[in-house]
């Protein structure tokens, strides 16, 4: 924020050693090159800030596919192993059959507990706004406005993301659009 780039480079530099695609390093260095009009340089560095997002929310889909998957298993097999107990007469022995039901329960709030969201890792409104004023900068609008609907999509507050894309629509003469996103 102080522009201090040079700085934050280098600050940066260990981070993305140990980690080459790290979505919030990259996002900084895009927003830094965007302020130093290197457009696309900061292209490139917000394309690679969201694909590490998508990978990374695919990674925690699958994730969180398996871990709900193994727990399933372990419910149904103490569910099962429940059921024998209590088919063998064994209600006598009170402290294991509470074990087991107390064990079941855990495992029932555990599961309740992962998110449903569908997407984990989102790509936040601020990445697909910057990303379209890069291509926006770079003679691309018709991509830009795309990034400026990602964004308002994300936010629908994102008054710059309006701005921009309404503008778009403008210089277009795509006047209806103009006025629908206006009305938005």
């Amino acid at each position: 924020e102080a522009h201090r780039f040079d700085e934050a480079k280098k600050l940066l530099a260990p981070v993305l050693k140990q980690i080459p695609d790290h979505a919030g390093a990259h996002f900084l260095l895009a927003t830094m090159a965007y302020e130093n009009r290197d457009f696309t340089g900061a292209l490139g560095h917000i394309e690679t800030s969201e694909r590490s997002l998508k990978d990374l929310d695919q990674r925690y889909t699958k994730l969180q596919a398996f871990m709900k998957a193994n727990d399933d298993v372990e419910a149904s097999n103490i569910r099962s192993s429940l059921d024998n107990l209590k088919n063998s007469g064994a209600d006598s022995i009170d402290d294991v059959l509470d074990a087991k039901e107390s064990h079941l329960k855990y495992l029932e709030a555990k599961k309740s507990g992962f998110s449903d969201r569908l997407v984990s890792f989102a790509i936040p409104s601020t990445y697909s706004f910057l990303h379209g004023n890069c291509l926006y900068r770079l003679g691309r609008a018709s991509e830009a406005a795309t990034q400026y609907q990602l964004a308002v999509h994300s936010d629908p507050t994102n008054a710059k993301a309006w701005n921009n894309l309404i503008n778009i629509y403008r210089e277009a003469k795509d006047f209806d659009q103009a006025r629908k996103a206006l009305a938005k």
